[in-house]
């Protein structure tokens, strides 16, 4: 199964910058005027752990803020001036947005596609509304269901920064997508964690655990 992920001229520099980082080789199919990011899986499932909007709500205790404040201050810190960092914050909503009409407008068509978890989708990008939790929000919620659903170590989680894109397939239920990608390229980490929260309440959508594709 192909899926597309992106088209984001900003986002290359990220792809780029993980390959360089985990000594694998981004797959990539297109031409020099529309070019598409993709990832080739045979997944029948797009998440490890998916929920339906407000089925999975992560508890903010004293505790969890505490733990999840450590992971954000040391990333932030460690990852100023890392390549990787700068792409992703390159690479804003508006930008990718604005790339995605003009994607449209040149007459790409991006399929549907049929999962066991969530069904039929169909890829594509917004902007955030009023209703929507911001970015930190989204972040802080990543980190917690990392933790505590998939079993993730605290430090482990310090060795990520964070790519968001705002998904509006299903316009009623729209979701930060956030990828966390390692930042240092002196770690051995070669894992990305995918991220989704659902951004009108705050609700986790579903994450999953996978390596670059190579």
């Amino acid at each position: 199964m192909i899926r597309i992920l992106k088209c984001l001229g900003s986002l290359i520099l990220i792809v780029l910058a993980c390959s360089a980082i985990t000594g694998l080789a981004e797959n990539k199919e297109g031409n020099e005027n529309n070019w598409i990011p993709i990832e080739v899986s045979f997944d029948l499932t797009r998440w490890d752990r998916y929920w339906k909007p407000g089925e999975k709500r992560m508890e903010d205790t004293e505790e969890s803020r505490i733990q999840v404040n450590a992971i954000l201050e040391k990333v932030n810190q460690a990852s100023e001036g890392m390549l990787v960092r700068e792409g992703a914050d390159a690479d804003t909503v508006e930008l990718q947005y604005e790339l995605y009409q003009h994607m449209l407008q040149d007459g790409a068509e991006i399929e549907p596609q049929l999962f066991d978890d969530i069904g039929t989708y169909t890829w594509a990008v917004g902007l955030p509304d009023e209703q929507s939790i911001t970015q930190d929000q989204a972040w802080r919620t990543a980190c917690q269901v990392l933790l505590e659903e998939a079993g993730i170590a605290e430090e482990q989680l310090t060795h990520f920064y964070p790519h968001f894109s705002y998904e509006t397939g299903d316009p009623e239920n729209p979701f930060w997508h956030l990828n966390l990608m390692p930042y240092d390229a002196g770690s051995e980490v070669s894992v990305v964690y995918e991220v989704a929260v659902y951004a009108h309440d705050g609700s986790v959508c579903g994450y999953k655990i996978g390596v670059p594709v190579g």
